[in-house]
C-alpha cells in the first residue's frame, strides 16, 4: 500500500514542535509495515535538515517551499484578508500544486492529511488534476480539533482577541467541517474528539481513535511501571511552548492565582521557553526556566509532579502522556483532562479553583503514598491507551482501500 502524508511542516524525529515528530513516526511505523510513504510537507527556511533526513531514510518528499520573500508575504497578507491566517498560507506557498505533483508521481492508495488546510489542498488537488481510474481514499487526520478550541477560545475572548477569534471562528469552522465531511474518514486522538466530531459529521463516516505518538511511547508499552523515586531536582514541572497562547494564559493563571497560595520552598522548573517569547515568570523566586530540553523524560524523572493547569482548548496532550509513562504523577484542570477523561483522586488530581489547585499540589508533595498510588493509576492508563500501537491507522487504511476498489 501506497501511503501520502500530507502536513504544513517537515516531519522529523528531532522537529522541536510535537506534530513534526508525531508525523514522522506515523509514517515510520507505517514504512516499518512494509508500506511505501511519501510525503508532502511545508519546508521553512530553517527545515532545510529535516527534509535531507527525511530523504535519507527513504520517505519520498514533495516539498513546497516557504519563501520569506516581500512579494510572496503581500501575497500571503492579501489571501489573508478573506481567509483564515493558515488556508492562507497554505496557498500562498502553492501546497495543492505540490499535492498535485505527488498524487501523479507516486501514486498513493491513501492520502492522509493531518490539518483541515492541508486537507482542502488535497481536494483541490484531485479536483483539478489529471483524472484518475481509481482515485485514492482521503483521510482527514485532526491532530488537533482547532474548531473545537477555537468555540471555547471564541467564548470567553474579550476586546480585540475576542473579535479575532470570532472572526476566525466565522471563517474557519464552518470551512472545516465541510472539509471533514468530504473525506472518507477521520482520525483523531481521544474519546471526547470523537464525540464532538460525530456531533457535526454524517453518521456513516468512520472516526476512529488513534494513539498520539509521544515521547514516553516505549516506557508505556514495558510490562511494568517505572519507579518514581527521584533524587528530584525539582517539585513541580511545567512543559509548554511560550509561543501559544494557551500557554500563556495557563501560567498567568498560575503564577497569578495558584503560586501565592504556595510556600516558598517550591522548586518550580518551566520547560520549552523560545528566547523570542519570554515569559516574565522566570523572574519568580523559586522557579527555573529551562528553555527547549532534547532529553524531556529525564527531566519528569527528576521532578515530583506535572502541573497542567490550562484555561482553554480540549484534546490530548503530550505532556500528560509523558508524565503518565514516566510514573510522574500529574495535578491539572479540567480543560488538561479533556482528552484524558481521569478521574480526580485516581489517576491524576484535577481542579480549576486556584485554591483547590495549590491544595492538590500540595497533598501530593506531602504524600508519598498518594504519589506513588497516582502514578502507577496514570502509568496504566497510557498502557491502555497505547495498547493496539497504530494497527487502528493501518486498518482504517486498509478498510478505505478496500472500499474504493469495491
Amino acid at each position: 500500500m501506497r501511503i501520502l502524508f500530507v502536513e504544513d511542516f517537515a516531519p522529523d524525529r528531532l522537529a522541536g514542535h510535537g506534530g513534526g515528530r508525531i508525523m514522522y513516526h506515523y509514517a515510520r511505523e507505517m514504512q516499518a509495515r512494509g508500506h511505501a510513504v511519501a510525503h508532502v510537507c511545508v519546508v521553512r527556511p530553517t527545515e532545510h535538515a529535516a527534509l535531507a533526513r527525511l530523504r535519507a531514510e527513504g520517505q519520498a518528499a514533495y516539498p513546497a517551499w516557504a519563501s520569506r520573500s516581500p512579494l510572496r508575504r503581500l501575497r500571503r497578507l492579501l489571501l489573508s484578508l478573506g481567509l483564515p491566517i493558515e488556508y492562507a498560507f497554505c496557498r500562498s506557498v502553492g501546497l495543492a500544486a505540490a499535492v498535485g505533483q505527488a498524487v501523479a508521481e507516486f501514486q498513493p492508495a491513501v492520502v492522509h492529511a493531518t490539518q483541515p488546510h492541508c486537507l482542502e489542498a488535497v481536494f483541490d488537488a484531485l479536483a483539478h488534476g489529471p483524472a484518475t481510474s481509481r482515485p485514492p481514499a482521503v483521510v482527514a487526520h485532526a491532530i488537533d480539533v482547532v474548531s473545537k478550541l477555537r468555540l471555547r477560545q471564541a467564548a470567553a475572548a474579550e476586546g480585540l482577541r475576542g473579535w479575532l477569534a470570532r472572526r476566525t471562528l466565522a471563517l474557519a469552522a464552518p470551512r472545516e467541517l465541510r472539509l471533514y465531511r468530504r473525506a472518507g474518514a477521520v482520525a483523531c486522538h481521544s474519546a471526547s474528539d470523537r464525540a464532538f466530531l460525530r456531533a457535526f459529521l454524517p453518521a456513516h463516516q468512520p472516526i476512529v481513535v488513534t494513539p498520539l505518538w509521544f515521547e514516553g511511547w516505549d516506557a508505556a508499552r514495558k510490562s511494568a511501571p517505572p519507579a518514581h523515586e527521584g533524587p528530584f531536582d525539582y517539585d513541580a514541572l511545567y512543559v509548554g511552548n511560550s509561543r501559544d497562547p494557551r500557554t500563556v494564559e495557563a501560567l498567568g493563571w498560575f503564577f497569578g492565582q495558584v503560586h501565592p497560595r504556595l510556600n516558598s520552598s517550591w522548586r518550580i522548573a518551566v520547560v520549552s521557553v523560545y528566547p523570542d517569547a519570554p515569559l516574565h515568570h522566570c523572574q519568580v523566586e523559586g522557579v527555573t526556566c529551562l528553555g527547549y530540553v532534547d532529553d524531556l523524560l529525564g527531566l519528569y524523572d527528576h521532578s515530583r509532579m506535572l502541573i497542567a493547569p490550562l484555561q482553554t482548548g480540549g484534546g490530548i496532550h503530550l505532556k500528560i502522556l509523558n508524565a503518565f509513562a514516566q510514573g510522574c504523577p500529574v495535578v491539572m484542570t479540567s480543560a488538561a483532562n479533556d482528552g484524558i477523561g481521569a478521574e480526580d483522586g485516581a489517576q491524576a488530581l484535577i481542579a480549576d479553583d486556584p485554591a483547590d489547585f495549590a491544595e492538590r499540589m500540595a497533598r501530593l508533595l506531602a504524600e508519598p503514598g498518594l504519589s506513588r498510588r497516582l502514578a502507577a493509576a496514570g502509568w496504566h492508563w497510557v498502557a491502555s491507551y497505547v495498547k493496539e500501537g497504530f494497527q487502528p491507522l493501518e486498518d482504517l487504511f486498509r478498510s478505505l482501500v478496500a472500499h474504493c476498489a469495491s
